[in-house]
């Protein structure tokens, strides 16, 4: 098992393209109209689990990322149950539009997923661990999946993360269809309407789409 940087800077030229320089050793998978992602253990990762570990929140060249076997975990590992969604961002999470659309493939992820929702978050900008979102997200994801988000904390720069379950994204709404992108603001709005406890006016005119 060999731990690889979250960040290859030998991409650092072109962070964003194909297999981004986040995790650069994976390829990401795609259903038809939906953004790019990676989800372990699964058919593609041939069954293993996805592992982290470093704490660095200035370089994201110092923290690591690996695949192990269910059984043969690293000895020191901690291995966090349930759902856990990955997020990596090349922006950051404050920004309303930005946090949003890093946010949205996640949402998109569940609603084709019996609406699973995560236990654990995880959020990497540039491959630097984050530790918060902003208020306006955090009351988004709250409203969509009846719980407030919880951030996993690394505090052992030695000690690996391994989950029984993960998904990541890593190219934000990247590769979501237009009708797509409509279903999960449809779902959003309605979510945070009923969050909000906001009736909807039967006289409302309809909403028009536009590029």
């Amino acid at each position: 098992m060999t731990f690889l940087p979250l960040k290859d800077i030998r991409f650092s030229n072109k962070p964003l393209e194909g297999h981004t320089w986040f995790m650069s050793s994976l390829l990401d998978n795609q259903t038809k109209g939906e953004a790019q992602y990676q989800e372990f253990p699964s058919d593609s990762s041939n069954g293993r689990l996805l592992c982290l570990k470093g704490i660095d929140e200035h370089d994201g060249s110092w923290n690591y990322y690996a695949l192990a076997w269910p059984e043969a975990l690293p000895t020191n590992a901690m291995l966090q149950e349930g759902l856990t969604f990955v997020s990596y961002n090349q922006y950051d999470y404050g920004n309303l539009w930005h946090g949003l659309t890093a946010a949205f493939p996640f949402v998109s992820w569940s609603l084709r997923n019996q609406c699973e929702k995560p236990q654990k978050w995880v959020l990497y900008h540039k491959g630097e661990l984050r530790y918060w979102m902003g208020n306006w997200l955090s009351e988004i994801l709250t409203a969509t999946y009846g719980q407030e988000p919880e951030i996993i904390h690394f505090v052992d720069k030695n000690k690996p993360v391994c989950f029984e379950k993960a998904v990541v994204m890593r190219h934000n709404e990247g590769g979501m269809s237009r009708e797509k992108r409509l279903e999960v603001f449809d779902h959003l709005r309605c979510k945070v309407r009923n969050y909000c406890n906001i009736a909807s006016s039967e006289t409302s005119k309809p909403v028009s789409y536009t590029h």
